[in-house]
């Protein structure tokens, strides 16, 4: 991982990198949310 992605500012801008509208990063769990899933808060 570079340095970038490790500042708030590389973080928060990163989606226009990969031209995606958002980035979501998610750790271990067992349960899948899809994209209007997570927009509904769950």
């Amino acid at each position: 991982m570079s340095a970038f992605t490790r500042t708030i500012s590389g973080s928060n801008n990163q989606h226009l990198f990969h031209n995606v509208d958002l980035i979501v990063f998610l750790e271990g769990g067992s349960v899948s949310y899809n994209k209007q899933e997570v927009y509904a808060g769950k």
